[in-house]
């Protein structure tokens, strides 16, 4: 948001400026102190000042916002404004009055669909195409990983990997959001659905957990997929967990990547950077490790080992902690840190269910607040 409020401004009162039309975007704030977007273009303002303007976000997904969810401010440059005004002009087309709309049809390549239950590949022969090209990075629309402050620091939200075909019933009566498969590597339509009324009923938040598509090894195998079409894979996931969510009356809040695609997004690089843009263009966090220049919000795991900065791989001795009690101690120490903002429990555990209760009743005995990160 670009504000323009004068240093030294009085209480703002009705009629002190013209009712004048304004763009989508367009911030007010009558005399009860609450502020307004206006999301259609040319409404008036309605004699009220205007102290600034949203110049990036999903307006969309602002109407739909309900009672109770939160918003953020961030304030920006004017010449950041200017620089985001020029984007947008830049990607308009001037259509001729009587002309033609001509739209580009999407041509995504896929070895196989993501719910089939037939394990040989479907192939899809299409024309060549283009080499991929990263989109540039819009200042604008960062997510930059603030660290928790104040009496944000006694609160932590506590995540699971749901939708793999474990308890997550179980789960969900001690975490407060879940990453929710999509498909790639565990999960139909049907099973996913389910999953997301459960969170839905329990007013948890839902994260996307995509994956590499690759339901033989649980997604915990790196693929070769090319960044272009990584890209339309995770766009995919995401947008079908979305649709079920509106089902049930929710919505996704995040995304985080699972098991390989983890630690590839992690590692950055061309596939990294791939599944960084596909949450660009959904307008959506990235949950990850908070050392992640990508991380919006940071995670740290309670029942796996570190090698420093690093998870110890799984194929080493000791990476999984399996004795709830040292898992509770593990995550009282990450929660201390500013920049972790969730500890992650991971579903598909033999005693999932016994750690989470005894993470959660470790925190809560050390005086954290259980609540989701990613209310927004």
């Amino acid at each position: 948001v670009c504000l323009s409020v004068a240093e030294g401004d009085s209480a703002l009162e009705g009629g002190e400026q013209l009712s004048e039309p304004c763009v989508s975007g367009t911030v007010q704030v009558p005399p009860d102190g609450n502020p307004l977007i206006l999301l259609a273009e040319h409404q008036t303002t309605g004699g009220y000042k205007v102290p600034g303007v949203v110049i990036q976000a999903d307006l969309w997904k602002v109407g739909q916002m309900k009672p109770g969810d939160k918003l953020q401010f961030e304030p920006t440059t004017e010449q950041q404004a200017v620089e985001a005004l020029q984007l947008m002009t830049q990607q308009a087309c001037e259509m001729v009055p009587g002309s033609p709309l001509k739209f580009k049809l999407p041509s995504p390549l896929l070895e196989r669909p993501l719910f089939s239950s037939d394990s040989s590949p479907q192939r899809v022969h299409l024309s060549s195409r283009a080499s991929y090209q990263p989109i540039p990075v819009n200042p604008a629309r960062s997510f930059k990983l603030r660290p928790r402050v104040g009496q944000a620091r006694r609160q932590i939200d506590l995540n699971a990997d749901c939708g793999e075909g474990f308890d997550d019933a179980g789960l969900l009566e001690f975490v407060t959001s879940v990453n929710i498969a999509c498909g790639a590597h565990a999960g139909t339509p049907g099973s996913i659905a389910e999953v997301v009324e459960l969170a839905a009923a329990r007013n948890a938040a839902i994260g996307a957990h995509v994956s590499f598509d690759d339901r033989e090894n649980f997604g915990r195998t790196k693929l070769d997929t090319p960044p272009k079409e990584l890209k339309d894979q995770v766009l995919w996931q995401a947008s079908a967990i979305e649709g079920l969510c509106r089902s049930a009356g929710t919505r996704v809040r995040y995304i985080k990547p699972h098991g390989a695609l983890y630690h590839v997004t992690m590692e950055g690089g061309e596939q990294g950077r791939a599944v960084w843009e596909a949450a660009q263009v959904l307008q959506l966090p990235l949950l990850l490790m908070p050392r992640s220049g990508w991380a919006t919000y940071g995670e740290g795991f309670a029942e796996r080992a570190y090698d420093g900065d690093n998870l110890r791989p799984r194929e080493k001795e000791g990476a999984v902690i399996h004795d709830p009690v040292e898992a509770g101690k593990q995550a009282v120490k990450l929660s201390s840190e500013g920049s972790v903002h969730s500890i992650c429990v991971h579903g598909d555990s033999p005693n999932a269910v016994p750690v989470a209760e005894a993470v959660r009743a470790a925190l809560e005995e050390a005086g954290y607040a259980i609540q989701s990160f990613s209310v927004i």
